[in-house]
């Protein structure tokens, strides 16, 4: 689902972690700010943006307050955001 969402923030340094357990649902969601964009229900990592940043999302503009990601090393990529 990474086609319909684009976001160009700094997410080095965000405050991030990886979530234990499964998505409610799969594709791509938004409430408030919160967006999930996932093609597995597995795997997800949390990232928090302070201050919410500008992104795009099926080319709408948005607010990011925080983005939820599926990805295959979810622990991985906590590490390399926290730099």
């Amino acid at each position: 689902m990474g086609w319909a969402f684009c976001a160009l923030p700094a997410f080095r340094g965000a405050l991030c972690s990886a979530l234990g357990g499964a998505a409610a649902q799969q594709g791509r969601a938004r409430a408030q700010g919160r967006y999930l964009v996932n093609g597995s229900a597995r795997g997800l990592v949390q990232i928090e943006l302070t201050p919410p940043q500008r992104a795009r999302m099926l080319g709408m503009p948005i607010e990011l307050r925080e983005l939820s990601v599926s990805v295959a090393e979810p622990h991985a990529l906590v590490a390399a955001l926290r730099g």
